[in-house]
């Protein structure tokens, strides 16, 4: 597979086949894992999922989506419950934070001045 192709046929898709392999196989006891993929090749964190063995090897299912094909296991940063406001960067709890399409915020002013209101 080509990385045009990998992109193309994958992203988007990795909660999907990971979900499909803990069902498949119970008994391996994956970790379903929520976080971000950072590719050096993009220059950015891009959203992702991935499982976790017992012993904590990571296996990605949809790793050439990638560029450097999810080879690079440091780039692996598993979701921590908190995110950085988009206009002040602030932390915040996502269940507190307000999300609006990609970006999230630690209140509603913020949301506002980032959109320039």
């Amino acid at each position: 597979m080509n990385k045009d192709d990998g992109y193309r046929l994958l992203a988007g898709k990795c909660k999907l086949y990971c979900e499909a392999i803990v069902a498949a196989d119970p008994a391996a006891n994956w970790t379903l894992v929520r976080g971000h993929y950072f590719d050096p090749i993009w220059c950015r964190n891009r959203e992702h999922w991935w499982l976790k063995s017992p012993d904590g090897v990571i296996y990605d299912p949809t790793r050439e989506q990638f560029p450097t094909c999810g080879h690079l296991e440091d780039s692996y940063m598993e979701f921590t419950g908190v995110l950085e406001c988009s206009q002040c960067y602030k932390k915040v709890k996502e269940e507190k934070a307000i999300i609006h399409g990609n970006y999230g915020f630690c209140s509603e002013a913020c949301a506002m001045h980032f959109v320039g209101l």
